[in-house]
């Protein structure tokens, strides 16, 4: 599997378990730390744009989402 599209593929993951378990995701903040890390990676390979662009900022989302209410 391309890292690039493995970026992608984390990044959905990450957000679809964020909204099935919410505050319980656990697995969703280490699948979006490493669709960051996959992402990341592929940006410095010449990868597909399109795809560890989109997986680094759906990575980023999930974090921000897990990440939010606990400040409030």
């Amino acid at each position: 599997m391309e890292k690039d599209f493995a970026s992608l593929l984390l990044g959905i993951v990450a957000v679809f378990f964020i909204f099935l378990f919410g505050q319980n995701a656990y697995l969703s903040v280490v699948c979006a730390i490493i669709g960051i890390i996959f992402g990341v990676i592929s940006m410095r390979s010449e990868g597909r744009k399109k795809y560890y662009l989109s997986g680094i900022g759906l990575s980023m989302m999930a974090l921000l989402l897990y990440a939010f209410p606990k400040f409030f």
